[in-house]
């Protein structure tokens, strides 16, 4: 029995249902079943007093909250890059504002 191609379009509507989280860190790791992609949220310590200063300075380090963990496919990576791209560019030529993290 010869193979054909089938198209399906993705439904994404059940994404609406999940909750959004925000990232501004990023790590990747290597493994023998592909890269996995840690996203986190890193929020600097709050420093309002001279007690505030000193305790920060003695911390060893930040910890960010985890986002989500993903294992990434080299090419599902470059189909990553490919959609962030593309979106980006779409939103540079309809003039819209980045938003911040």
């Amino acid at each position: 029995m010869p193979k054909s191609d089938v198209e399906v379009s993705l439904d994404w509507s059940s994404a609406d249902a999940s909750p959004v989280q925000p990232a501004n860190q990023f790590a990747v790791t290597a493994t023998d079943e592909g890269h996995v992609l840690t996203l986190g949220l890193l929020a600097p310590p709050v420093v309002l007093t001279a007690r505030d200063r000193e305790r920060v300075s003695r911390m060893q380090g930040i910890q960010p909250q985890i986002a989500a963990r993903v294992v990434l496919s080299p090419t599902s990576i470059q189909q990553l890059v490919r959609v962030l791209t593309d979106n980006i560019e779409r939103r540079r030529r309809i003039g819209a504002q980045e938003p911040s993290t």
